[in-house]
């Protein structure tokens, strides 16, 4: 058990060297590089379970535009899993500081009511 908490540490500790160069981008800028977007469905479960709120995820993007990883900020689990696979068909165009391609991250929030 010691060993695999020990290798999830390490992995996420690598995730985080790896992206601490990346630039964050401004609500603008991170809504001007989405090129096309799929709006989360909600779970019929949640609906069932009268599960509403506001899903906030970091989404961390290659200097290509392709989609790295995502990490869930604030949100139920069931709605949170909703928006990743969301956010998972979205395409993006590269983002750029100086018109230079860049690793980044960019938040999105996602509102699901009754």
């Amino acid at each position: 058990m010691k060993r695999m908490l020990v290798f999830v540490f390490g992995l996420c500790l690598a995730c985080s060297v790896t992206y601490a160069q990346a630039v964050r981008l401004s609500d603008a800028e991170a809504k001007k590089i989405v090129k096309s977007r799929t709006q989360p469905e909600y779970p019929p479960l949640a609906k069932q379970m009268r599960v509403s709120g506001e899903v906030r995820l970091d989404v961390y993007l290659n200097e290509d535009g392709s989609l790295d990883h995502i990490h869930v900020i604030s949100g139920n689990a069931l709605l949170a899993g909703a928006a990743q696979n969301a956010v998972k068909q979205w395409k993006f165009g590269p983002p750029t500081v100086e018109d230079k391609p860049v690793k980044a991250v960019a938040s999105y929030s996602f509102a699901f009511g009754m």
